[in-house]
């Protein structure tokens, strides 16, 4: 949880919603208001950089 935390803010909170809340790519968009592919996006950038501190 810590090296999620070290992203920017809206890539951490999205990844902790899908992932740790097992909440759905569409639920996260649906709760900011914004598009569902924004927030994929989002979590997949953040993913890419979690691969570089592991």
């Amino acid at each position: 949880m810590a090296t999620v935390m070290k992203l920017p803010e809206k890539q951490a909170k999205r990844i902790y919603a899908r992932y740790y809340l097992g909440m759905a790519v569409n639920e996260i968009a649906e709760v900011e208001g914004v598009d569902p592919s924004r927030v994929r996006d989002s979590i997949r950038r953040g993913l890419k950089q979690l691969e570089k501190f592991f």
